[in-house]
């Protein structure tokens, strides 16, 4: 794609041209958008006059966005443009093409070749095509989608819409984008085969996408349901089959209300019952304590035989008497003794079976009263079954919900492991994808330090260009471009001129079907002037050589075109307004206002 002019229609949108005709045209090498002070008022800026402005009209015939956030440059002078269309004129394998789009519907597209144009009403119909037209490849071995038309053409498209807009990194070009999507892009621009990371790219996207649908559903799980982990989900839907089935008996006890209408005097029945065979079975336990004691008492031993020896001293008949009568008293004592400890045995027995009797009686009357104490606390927290129903389903429905978002939650965790294990098996992959791109990679640092060589001739062959294995699974392989003391901001801008117009070039010589323009809207900015001349002077060596290209560049009179800048005869500030495709000063906008 070579681009030939632009122009509005009406024709008399761009008020300054090099003819008055209203058409700006475009030619191959440098087009210069040169920026002049007409008088010597020092006040008078060169700023708004319309240099980067011309850049956005082309930005928006080539389908960029129209909206205040994306071209707030153009964005702002919607109101003054309405009644035009943008009219660009571009080549491409040596036809003209023609693309006409209207500022009153930026979605209403003419585009077709010189003999007729076609009207689209779908800006995205458009863009596929022109995305075929200026970059597809038949015998490109990697993947190639058309709807990549605008992430592809912006590599080529590098204007300043905002302070954020930085040359700063050669390689993340696209706000927004990751890494590994970016090297799908740039390994296409470079022609090698960019499978791998496209690959890896589409997996890490779905991944980045289910991580933090999977995070939200934890932490939804754990705020609604109060729990610290996730694991602790099994515990707490047991809670509530628990909490639902102690419902569920308390319905059932409720129903049977009309059994216990005075349940409140049949508590206080059976409580008067338990404590009275309490009390019964207490005076019987110290019954029987009292009746083992007096049972176990030793019986009193009384020895006749010393008695009738202490008597016989008197009297031998006297001894004998007394201890005959003391042996039948003291048979007669044992005799009753025995007795009366039959008769204890006897009712100790009557006394415990009593007490294990009332025992079990308290245990069935205890049971009769927890079941009406239970009545009587489902009572007070159940007005109605209809809430203890709502109340039920209510704890179901959550049980449903915790169970349906932990089967959705540990459906995510294993999808994810499974593309990550897709990841980790992409590595195994890259190591010798790097190996097989070498030829192709040394190709192009080819021109790539030849380019370098011509701009930082001081510092030769010190630049470096690698494809190679990344640290970061995540992106599987790296872009490295370096130079040395790159933390200087005009070395960092260095290395996106250089690589920017090294993969411009490359193309052409590559033979490939690639833009054949490159806009570089500030990037001279705090770059060294000798770099400048340098650059100016390489690409007109191209151009002489018969390489068909063309490089956008804005530029100042005073600034990047000064006193210091070089003595190069081609790069006069005479000869750059002489060759530049348009002039615009102060007094000489490019709309005829500031925007």
């Amino acid at each position: 794609m070579i681009l030939k002019e632009i122009t509005s229609e009406p024709v008399g949108l761009f008020k300054q041209t090099r003819d008055d005709s209203g058409i700006i045209k475009f030619k191959l090498g440098t087009n210069f958008i040169f920026g002049k002070k007409e008088s010597e008022d020092a006040t008078d800026s060169l700023n708004g006059i319309g240099k980067s402005l011309l850049l956005d009209f082309i930005d928006f015939a080539l389908l960029s966005s129209f909206d205040k956030n994306r071209n707030k440059r153009l964005y702002e002078a919607k109101e003054f443009l309405l009644g035009y269309k943008i009219v660009l004129k571009f080549e491409v394998n040596n036809k003209i093409f023609t693309l006409k789009r209207d500022f009153d519907n930026p979605n209403s597209i003419e585009f077709g070749n010189q003999e007729e144009l076609e009207k689209f009403e779908k800006i995205s119909e458009v863009q596929r095509i022109l995305c075929d037209l200026v970059f597809k490849n038949e015998d490109y071995k990697g993947i190639f989608e058309n709807s990549w038309y605008r992430r592809l053409v912006a590599f080529f498209l590098k204007i300043h819409k905002s302070s954020d807009d930085r040359f700063s990194d050669p390689i993340k070009y696209l706000i927004g984008s990751s890494i590994s999507e970016l090297n799908t892009y740039h390994l296409f621009l470079l022609g090698i085969d960019n499978s791998l990371p496209f690959e890896s790219n589409k997996i890490q996207k779905i991944v980045d996408e289910k991580v933090p649908i999977l995070n939200n559903i934890e932490s939804l799980i754990k705020e609604t349901y109060g729990l610290k982990k996730i694991s602790e989900v099994e515990n707490k839907v047991d809670i509530l089959k628990a909490e639902i089935k102690k419902l569920e008996v308390a319905v059932e006890q409720f129903q049977l209300a009309k059994q216990y209408k005075n349940a409140e005097e049949q508590a206080d029945k059976i409580t008067r019952e338990i404590k009275d065979r309490v009390l019964k079975n207490y005076n019987d336990r110290s019954t029987i304590s009292q009746y083992k004691e007096s049972y176990e008492q030793d019986e009193s031993q009384i020895s006749t035989r010393k008695i009738k020896n202490l008597y016989k001293e008197f009297n031998e008949m006297l001894a004998s008497g007394i201890k005959k009568e003391l042996d039948e008293a003291i048979d007669f004592r044992k005799e009753i003794a025995k007795s009366r400890k039959l008769f204890l045995k006897k009712e100790i027995f009557r006394l415990e079976n009593n007490i294990t009797r009332r025992d079990s009686e308290i245990k069935s009357l205890e049971i009769d009263r927890k079941e009406i104490f239970n009545f009587l606390s489902v009572k007070e927290a159940i007005k109605d079954l209809t809430t203890a129903q709502n109340e039920i389903n209510k704890k179901k429905d959550a049980i449903s919900d915790l169970e349906g978002r932990t089967k959705l939650h540990s459906d995510l965790s294993k999808q994810i492991r499974e593309l990550k294990a897709q990841l980790s098996e992409l590595d195994v992959k890259v190591i010798e994808f790097v190996k097989d791109i070498q030829d192709k990679v040394s190709k192009f640092r080819s021109v790539f330090t030849e380019m370098y060589n011509n701009v930082y001739p001081k510092s030769k062959n010190t630049s470096i260009f690698t494809i190679s294995e990344a640290e970061s699974n995540s992106r599987k392989i790296d872009i490295d471009i370096s130079f040395p003391a790159m933390r200087s901001e005009g070395k960092n801008q260095g290395r996106t001129l250089i690589y920017d117009l090294s993969i411009l070039l490359y193309g052409i010589e590559d033979g490939r079907n690639l833009p054949r323009f490159l806009i570089h809207d500030g990037i001279f900015d705090g770059v060294d002037k000798a770099h400048f001349v340098a650059i100016c002077n390489h690409l007109k060596e191209k151009v002489d050589e018969g390489l068909k290209f063309q490089y956008f560049l804005p530029i100042n009179e005073e600034g990047t075109l000064n006193q210091k800048f070089g003595d190069v005869e081609e790069l006069t500030t005479e000869k750059i307004e002489e060759e530049a495709i348009i002039i615009l000063t102060p007094q000489k906008k490019l709309l005829g206002e500031s925007w």
